[in-house]
């Protein structure tokens, strides 16, 4: 019973000495290279051409005022409103979320 009980042990220390290895060595390539280890950057297409209108950088996809809660898509009647001195850019809806703004999707 105890030889049982020490292999199984062992078995999971290999297991987590491969998985902390691998998640390591995932974790440090970015930092190493400087290249993103994650998917390529959006590459600017038409409809980003609005946010970089607003002055936003290529990777916006929603816009919204300091003066407001709200967030629009870039090519929205109100997100064009906006000062330029007001606007915030979001890449995100999860960003624009987290910030405490609301989607805005009748434009």
């Amino acid at each position: 019973m105890k030889w049982g009980m020490v292999i199984v042990l062992i078995l999971v220390a290999i297991v987590l000495l491969i998985f902390s290895s691998v998640w390591l060595l995932y974790a440090t390539t970015e930092k190493s290279t400087g290249q993103p280890t994650g998917p390529h950057p959006k590459p600017v297409i038409a409809e980003d051409i609005n946010c970089i209108e607003l002055g936003c950088d290529s990777n916006t996809v929603y816009v919204g005022s300091k003066n407001s809660d709200k967030y629009y898509t870039c090519d929205c009647h109100y997100a064009k409103r906006i000062l330029l001195e007001n606007i915030f850019c979001f890449e995100s809806d999860a960003q624009a979320l987290n910030k405490g703004y609301e989607k805005i999707e009748d434009c």
